[in-house]
């Protein structure tokens, strides 16, 4: 894949439907739950771009958006006959600690990007950050 620009907002949509599928197809693994969710994630935080983009900060909003929504008792996203998170894992503390894990680690890398767009004095993609973080009830100052 070749590095990925402002343009790249198909990357955005990608992503968002591919996790939320992801969050209402669980794997079973008893070893490794959230483990096709969590090698996405990583997957699409190691995508190369040209420069920074507000579009790589949103991807990670999207992402810690849909990890908050997979620790409620009943997930918005399900398929007919399909056991989801909410059935397969309900009050297990090792599906809540994987997800905890992950949502720090993406967290850190949101703080990162804005610290990296703050100090290249980038005040346009600042704008569009904090512009599209307001959709996720996160104020940046």
């Amino acid at each position: 894949l070749e590095p990925l620009d402002d343009s790249s907002t198909w990357f955005r949509d990608y992503t968002t439907s591919l996790l939320s599928t992801l969050l209402a197809i669980p794997d079973e693994d008893e070893s490794n739950k959230l483990e096709f969710f969590r090698l996405a994630v990583l997957a699409i935080n190691n995508v190369r771009w040209t420069s920074i983009s507000p579009i790589q900060v949103i991807i990670l909003l999207e992402e810690l958006k849909l990890m908050n929504l997979m620790k409620q008792d009943k997930l918005p996203y399900n398929f007919p006959g399909l056991s989801g998170n909410n059935v397969l894992y309900s009050g297990d503390s090792t599906f809540f600690t994987e997800i905890d894990l992950l949502y720090n680690r993406v967290h850190g890398l949101v703080l990162y990007q804005i610290q990296q767009i703050r100090e290249t004095g980038q005040e346009g993609v600042m704008k569009k950050v904090q512009e599209n973080a307001q959709h996720f009830g996160i104020l940046l100052e």
